[in-house]
């Protein structure tokens, strides 16, 4: 799986520019089998080519972060969805580049459909208008805060970085530190994932969405379970088997720092084979 759930991510330091916020949208009409009209809507912000913002529409569904590049040939955006929707789980945005935009403007676009492993599925070619925006910055940035609905978890989002042991793994099902680069994540809108590899600006690490944090936790212990059942990248359980993903930890600060101390499991509910690993990691400032 070469995406994840919501695109991982704009981390730390990366803060919004308002003279560079933009909106995209328009609508999907005969590329899409649907009896309604299939609307799209992208807005995002573009700070020293790099582009952040969120997608929605009424037919994939949406995403709670999006990220892209941006250069003199034009925008390029990546969105992944939570979950698969009419065999598409992200979509490819190519978008024209045009400087120094003041007004509304008809533009070509085209979204490329992918499936769960990230192979093409088709091409839609678009039209769209393409406006400056004035508005999604206060709108990122409050989503963006990790406070409100994160009770005393908040401030928590970002990507954590340290000491990984493996515990257990009596049939080898599990090669997670390949990298060696395994990592935390979690997500401004409450997500955690667990990353292999390094994070580029818009290729994503392979990842498993562990599911979510509680909504207004009343603590910094955590217990996060997801469930999958299609193949999971890192490891050698079969695909169609459902794999119960379970993190359990707790969140602490010293000196400023924001530290995770728990384990990570993945557990076959057919073969109920297993592998654990321990954390033991610092939030990259």
């Amino acid at each position: 799986m070469k995406n994840i759930l919501c695109l991982i991510l704009v981390w730390s330091g990366y803060l919004f520019a308002q003279e560079q916020s933009y909106e995209l949208k328009g609508k999907y009409g005969k590329n899409v089998p649907a009896k309604k009209t299939m609307e799209f809507n992208l807005s995002w912000t573009e700070k020293e080519g790099i582009a952040r913002g969120f997608y929605k529409d009424n037919y994939y569904g949406s995403s709670d972060l999006v990220k892209g590049i941006s250069s003199d040939l034009g925008r390029i955006f990546l969105v992944t969805f939570p979950r698969e929707t009419q065999g598409v789980r992200s979509l490819m945005i190519v978008a024209p580049e045009l400087k120094d935009q003041k007004e509304a403007k008809n533009v070509s676009v085209s979204f490329i459909a992918r499936d769960a492993t990230g192979n093409p599925i088709r091409t839609m070619p678009l039209s769209a208008s393409l406006a400056p925006s004035k508005t999604i910055t206060a709108q990122a940035q409050e989503s963006r805060s990790c406070q409100d609905g994160f009770g005393k978890l908040a401030g928590v989002c970002g990507l954590y970085n340290g000491v990984t042991n493996e515990e257990r793994d009596d049939k080898k099902r599990c090669n997670l530190m390949a990298e060696n680069s395994l990592r935390l994540g979690v997500i401004e809108n409450g997500s955690v994932v667990v990353l292999m590899g390094p994070v580029s600006e818009i290729v994503e690490a392979p990842a498993h969405n562990v599911g979510r944090l509680p909504a207004d936790a009343d603590s910094r212990r955590v217990s996060v379970i997801n469930r999958q059942c299609r193949p999971l990248p890192g490891t050698t359980f079969p695909g169609d088997d459902c794999k119960l993903l379970d993190l359990n930890g707790e969140f602490t600060e010293e000196r400023g720092t924001i530290h995770f101390t728990g384990t990570y499991s993945i557990t076959d509910e057919k073969s109920r084979e297993s592998c654990r690993y321990r954390f033991s990691l610092d939030k990259e400032s």
